[in-house]
């Protein structure tokens, strides 16, 4: 990492969340800022899903997810995001985001949290806010996370990793919407959503 400029920081940090532990070190180990930046291109280049055009658009994906996860979850130390904001650059907007309030009672401590749910791949994700500072962690560790590599947009009507079209802010208002509307719904549906795709 000392060998890296700030500029180079800054985008190794969104790099984390798609490259894989050889690659980082294959990243981290060329010695000049050039041949980094070639390295980065051509891992790329084997992304892109339309080789054929000018755009590549899992990079384009990619650097839309870093910069929504710096402004919906900043944070001033590294790497500029919480919990969610490295889960939202993985995987992409949820499907489904509740929050959770945080409670004292003769019971003990609840922490305040949220609830991710991916129908794409029937996958929940837990944060917590265990310091009540702000900042929230996932309760799943990092190793039982599949983590999915560059995201693989729609082309041609195959989808990947993203699902439809990606519009951030108007996302990002509809699970807050969704949150008003379905806190106390959410676990019957979310059970309902898992009992009809286990049965088709």
């Amino acid at each position: 990492m000392a060998r890296l400029g700030p500029e180079e920081r800054t985008s190794f940090c969104g790099l984390q969340c798609v490259l894989s532990e050889a690659q980082r070190m294959r990243y981290l180990s060329l010695p000049t800022r050039k041949e980094r930046s070639e390295w980065l291109a051509r891992f790329w280049i084997t992304h892109d899903p339309t080789p054929a055009t000018e755009e590549n658009e899992a990079r384009v994906e990619h650097e839309r997810r870093v910069d929504l996860a710096r402004k919906l979850f900043a944070m001033t130390e590294a790497p500029g995001w919480d919990g969610r904001g490295e889960i939202l650059i993985r995987f992409g907007l949820p499907t489904a985001r509740a929050k959770t309030e945080g409670d004292v009672s003769t019971g003990g401590l609840s922490l305040p949290g949220e609830l991710w749910y991916y129908e794409a791949f029937n996958m929940s994700v837990l944060f917590n806010d265990v310091n009540l500072n702000g900042r929230y962690a996932y309760n799943v560790a990092q190793r039982q996370i599949k983590v999915p590599g560059p995201p693989v947009v729609s082309v041609g009507g195959s989808t990947g990793f993203c699902r439809g079209p990606f519009e951030p802010l108007e996302m990002d208002y509809n699970a807050d919407e969704l949150d008003r509307l379905l806190t106390l719904q959410f676990w019957n549906e979310l059970e309902w959503t898992k009992a009809e795709r286990a049965a088709d």
